[in-house]
Parts: structure tokens; sequence; C-alpha cells
């Protein structure tokens, strides 16, 4: 969590922010709290109803916002779920404002046996399914990042080949 928040970008005042798979919407009420001012929403087919955060029951290949309505659009650990994660790709740039941004936190490689799990990513996969953005940052993080320092877990990497990508781009 601490990674992830790290890695959001500045936004202007009273941004829109959508998390799409926010389930619970532990994330949402992280960015909500990270921005000083912000109306954030949780998008999921089956959206679990928590106090502070706002959901609605929708698909990712569907998002139901207006065109550049959108400044901050951000996805954890749930692209894997998406029915086609294509089609979730290039309907994105038309709701992210001008300058808006997509952040992506994504496992790399194949989690083993989930049966929620439709799809496997590499970065090669995940770079070129969002080929249509500009790529503004790109930051790896490893599995166990939090245990160690990112720099040590970096080194060995070689040794354990689970790890998290962490995805900053933004609308052209």
């Amino acid at each position: 969590m601490r990674q992830f928040l790290k890695s959001l970008p500045s936004l202007r005042e009273c941004p829109v922010v959508v998390d799409v798979g926010s389930g619970g919407g532990v994330y949402l009420r992280a960015v909500n709290e990270h921005y000083d001012s912000c109306f954030c929403v949780g998008i999921d087919p089956q959206p679990i109803k928590r106090d502070g955060v706002h959901t609605v029951k929708a698909v990712a290949e569907f998002l139901p916002f207006k065109e550049n309505s959108v400044d901050l659009l951000f996805i954890t650990a749930s692209l894997d779920h998406f029915q086609s994660p294509e089609r979730f790709a290039d309907g994105l740039p038309a709701i992210l404002r001008s300058n808006g941004y997509f952040m992506l936190m994504q496992g790399l490689g194949d989690e083993g046996f989930d049966p929620t799990h439709l799809h496997a990513f590499t970065e090669k996969r995940l770079a070129m399914l969002f080929c249509n953005m500009r790529l503004v940052s790109k930051k790896k993080l490893y599995a166990f990042a939090w245990l160690v320092p990112n720099s040590i877990c970096r080194a060995f990497s070689f040794i354990y080949s689970k790890s998290t990508v962490i995805m900053l781009m933004r609308k052209r």
C-alpha cells in the first residue's frame, strides 16, 4: 500500500478518481485520504458497501463515465479478473481528461490455479495492452518488497520470480 500511495501523481484540485475492481474499497479510501479534496468512486461487478466509499455496480469493459471526466483511474491487482482487458484498454483514453492518469498495480506471471484469474500478464503484455497511452513513469516492485528495501529485492529478483509492477501512464 505504501509503495502504491508513493506512486500516485499530483492532481489538480477536486480531482475525480475511479478505482476499477474496488471490492471493499481499501485502496479507494487510502487514495481519498491522500488527496485533500477529491471525488472517489469504486467500480465493481459485485461491490461491497462500506461507509465512506461510493461504489457503482458495473464492469470494467463498459465504464459508466462521460468522455473527458476522470482525472485518475486506477486498478489494483484486478486486471487479471477482467473478461476483456483489451476492451477496457480501448475505452480508457476516452474517459480520461487531458493529462489524466491511469495507474495499474498488477502481479506478473501465473499466480497458480485460481478460477477468478482469467489472464496472466508479463510486463511486455501490459505495455502492449496500453500502448495507446504515453508512459510517464514505471516502477517495478517485488512481491516481498514490504519486508526488504526495493533495491535489495531488485538485486535478488532472479531468486524470486513473482513480482508486482506499478505502472503510471498519462493520456497524450
